[in-house]
């Protein structure tokens, strides 16, 4: 649509111009296409369009109306820059021509386009028969499994809704039965020499908006045909169970039968027996494979043919039955439940079992209770031995109420077994100091004069922690003087670092400027926090004595107590 002119011209009396002019109109152009004219009602449509002015410009940015049947669509819509649009919404439930209208309006320019949008149903197959076999439930678009033995016939038949304009065609193994074209029902004519497997398909469609279809799976039997099963012995298709096969022998004519049972690993003959005990009609008949025969991740059928006397019947495979694997089992040895124990880093030991051997992993669990789980819990994973030892100490004991549950899990590169039943360890505290230095002496003093050890001449006390927890150390003495008594400056103490291992405690919180010695009973807390790692676990006791003006000649000493206690 091009751009539009209007001329006009003035004539006089004479019939002769006296003036003419011509001048340009430009209109709107609204295109208007949709995904499909006709649609399957409450399905998706979409219409898209373009809208320029005659002169060539596309009218970009602006306001697009849709309307469907008068009722407003969009009221938000905007073509882009070029001047196109596109929206989509759900058709309508019911039947029926709509026109869609497409307006706008850019600024002295209106334009509008309609075009009809036809809903119609498609059809939808409602009932089927048969719908069920051997209590399996019908599910839409699940093949049914029909069965019947020579010669009886089968019908089939179908009803289905939105019947305008369809077509019903009826296949046998995909040929179309032209005979029963437009027939709701089917009719399988039997005989004696049908015996397969046939795939029954119906297909209802209507052209414009699309088509429904079923299948059934027709198996025609011979007389007295086998239909063997298998399982496992408890069912769980595991490793360590047989095997087993079995069926009813059923013979028409009543006749006794033997037969042949083959069993196949991974579709490739494996076994095959004979019967021959002349089993009467009726019999149910089964027999095992051992579990020896059978390893994981191994698809196994068996099959069965009989034998009347006359003729042997097909030979019928039963459904494929495939040896799963075992999920290996864990059990805990030690330490026992409820174990108590100084060790901060305990060694865990456990056995497993797969009956499948597998190389197996494992995880181990160990969880702190009661509120210190984020504090300290361990998760370890990929654990190739049966056994794990704890990297780093443990650190919540059973002397504040805390105690560990550890369980073990194994992984046989298939799957994981189940998590052990938690047993219960606690973590006590040793607390244990030695004396690596314990005398001092100090040799003859002078009235009113002073000795002590820091000069390491003679030697400091020694204190080592043996034990698992830091520690707390109190000190107390006897009287050194005869007359003194304790507390007094004449008799003082306090803590150092021991040169091969500085910051072994807390400096902060221990006595590390010389204190008089406490009385007999009474201590005081001299060393804080007392490491117990090999490295920092060790501190000095520095002594220093002054001789009292008023104190008499002879040989002093003094018995020098260190108390250890929980520091932690």
């Amino acid at each position: 649509m091009g751009e539009w002119q209007w001329n006009y011209t003035a004539y006089d009396n004479s019939d002769l111009s006296v003036n003419s002019s011509t001048k340009n109109i430009t209109l709107m152009n609204v295109s208007t296409s949709l995904s499909s004219a006709s649609i399957d009602a409450n399905t998706s449509v979409t219409i898209s369009g373009h809208l320029s002015l005659t002169n060539g410009t596309n009218v970009s940015n602006t306001v697009v109306y849709i309307y469907q049947n008068g009722t407003l669509l969009s009221s938000e819509l905007s073509t882009n820059a070029t001047g196109e649009y596109t929206y989509t919404w759900t058709a309508p439930s019911n039947t029926g021509t709509y026109p869609i209208k497409v307006n706008s309006t850019f600024g002295n320019y209106a334009g509008e386009n309609t075009v009809n949008l036809a809903v119609i149903l498609a059809p939808n197959i409602t009932t089927i028969y048969p719908n069920s076999t051997g209590g399996e439930s019908y599910e839409d678009l699940t093949t049914i499994n029909v069965s019947i033995v020579e010669p009886n016939n089968q019908t089939f038949n179908i009803t289905f809704t939105n019947n305008s304009a369809i077509t019903i065609e009826w296949f046998i193994d995909g040929n179309e039965q032209t005979s029963y074209e437009n027939l709701t029902q089917f009719n399988w004519s039997g005989n004696y020499t049908q015996e397969g497997t046939y795939l029954i398909l119906v297909n209802v469609s209507n052209q414009l908006v699309g088509a429904d279809w079923k299948y059934w799976n027709l198996t025609v039997n011979n007389t007295g045909i086998p239909t063997p099963e298998i399982n496992s012995t408890d069912g769980t298709n595991k490793t360590l169970q047989n095997l087993n096969c079995f069926d009813t022998l059923e013979d028409i004519d009543n006749s006794t039968m033997n037969l042949t049972v083959i069993w196949y690993n991974n579709s490739i003959e494996y076994l095959s027996i004979d019967f021959n005990n002349s089993y009467s009609n009726g019999t149910f008949f089964t027999t095992n494979l051992n579990l020896q025969n059978t390893t994981k991740g191994e698809n196994w059928t068996c099959s069965m043919k009989f034998f009347n006397g006359i003729s042997f019947t097909s030979q019928v495979n039963t459904n494929n039955l495939t040896i799963l694997n075992s999920p290996p089992i864990v059990t805990l040895l030690s330490p026992a439940d409820g174990n108590t124990t100084t060790n901060k880093t305990p060694t865990f030991t456990w056995s497993a079992t797969d009956d499948d051997n597998d190389t197996m992993t494992y995880e181990f669990n160990l969880t702190c209770y009661t509120g210190c789980a984020a504090q300290d819990s361990r998760y370890i994973q990929n654990i190739s031995s049966t056994s794990y030892t704890i990297a780093s100490n443990l650190k919540f004991l059973s002397d504040n109420n805390y105690y560990y549950n550890w369980s073990v899990i194994a992984n046989d590169l298939e799957e994981y077994g189940t998590w052990t039943t938690d047993r219960n360890i606690s973590i006590q505290s040793l607390v244990e100091i030695s004396l690596l230095n314990s005398s001092i002496a100090f040799g003859t003093i002078a009235f009113n004069t002073s000795q002590d050890t820091t000069d390491n001449s003679p030697l400091p006390l020694l204190i080592e922690n043996i034990g698992n927890v830091l520690v707390n150390i109190t000190i107390w003495a006897t009287d050194l003087w005869n007359s003194v008594s304790n507390p007094s400056q004449y008799y003082q103490f306090k803590v150092d670092n021991y040169t091969l291992e500085n910051n072994s405690f807390n400096w902060g919180l221990s006595i590390t400027s010389f204190a008089n010695m406490s009385a007999n009973g009474t201590g005081l807390l001299a060393i804080s926090e007392l490491n117990y790692t090999d490295l920092t676990d060790t501190a000095e006791v520095d002594i220093n004595i002054t001789g009292p003006v008023t104190e008499t000649a002879g040989v002093r000493n003094s018995t020098i107590t260190l108390t250890a206690s929980l520091g932690e």
